[in-house]
């Protein structure tokens, strides 16, 4: 399996509940599949500074077709 992403941005942050919108294009690719396409996480901190995906959504891919 092999992920990269690409054109990353800070889309948003809420600083009542510390939510960061991170949106990037993510290329994704396996042995039987591939795409890439826009994704959008959401990310907060826990009460020890980690940092944890709360929410992330698949807003858009294509499945990348070998030989075509």
């Amino acid at each position: 399996m092999y992920v990269s992403t690409n054109n990353i941005s800070v889309t948003g942050f809420d600083d009542s509940n510390g939510l960061t919108k991170i949106q990037f294009t993510q290329y994704y690719s396996s042995d039987n599949y591939s795409d890439e396409g826009t994704k959008i996480i959401h990310v907060t901190k826990d009460d020890n500074g980690n940092i944890k995906i709360v929410k992330e959504e698949m807003v858009y891919a294509n499945e990348i077709i070998e030989g075509c």
